[in-house]
């Protein structure tokens, strides 16, 4: 019981200040954004700044997306804007590729994606979040079923097949539930990459 009512206290406090998270990784974003260097040259001094073009062209490419709200002004402050001299407002990735998949030299206005990447993150989070709570709320309710079940095989004596049969097939749903969150572990797993 101690444990059950731990993962019902846990999940209102995720759904109570689930705002803060949103806040706070817009922030991130934007603040990694400035990092975006918009060069592949591979100097020592500059390594961060090639791993953040790589993490946000592969995000913006992968999810159809363009900076942290696609607007006007977002990559001002990135060292690819500076090394562009300001001569262009967004990076080729923000753009859809050509046909054959490469990346077109110049991204216009018009024709960047619309969507922000922070909405396409959230979009993804949100429903991983919702495969979560069914997963976890579907292993609270076998677990219940489970402690009814060795409740009235304890205190009511009841048939001992009937009880250990049903205990058996509670454990089975649970083993289910399991498997399905080391699936959804693993997706979110990939989806998280996205972010470092």
């Amino acid at each position: 019981m101690v444990i059950l009512a731990t993962e019902i206290a846990a999940a209102i406090y995720a759904a109570m200040h689930s705002h803060m998270f949103e806040n706070d990784f817009r922030e991130i974003l934007r603040a990694s954004l400035r990092l975006y260097n918009g060069t592949n040259n591979n100097h020592k001094d500059n390594v961060d700044g090639m791993l953040m073009k790589a993490a946000w062209d592969k995000l913006m490419v992968e999810k159809n997306c363009c900076g942290v709200d696609s607007k006007i002004g977002e990559f001002n402050e990135s060292g690819w804007f500076h090394l562009t001299k300001g001569r262009y407002m967004f990076p080729s990735a923000c753009c859809p590729p050509d046909p054959d998949g490469k990346l077109k030299p110049i991204c216009h206005l018009v024709q960047r994606h619309k969507d922000g990447c922070y909405d396409k993150i959230a979009e993804s989070f949100h429903e991983l979040t919702s495969h979560f709570k069914i997963v976890s709320w579907t292993v609270v309710f076998i677990a219940l079923i489970q402690g009814c079940i060795v409740h009235m095989f304890f205190n009511n004596r009841l048939q001992f097949s009937a009880i250990f049969g049903v205990f058996f097939v509670s454990c089975a749903l649970q083993l289910i539930g399991c498997t399905i969150s080391i699936a959804m572990y693993r997706r979110v797993k990939i989806e998280m990459l996205y972010y470092y």
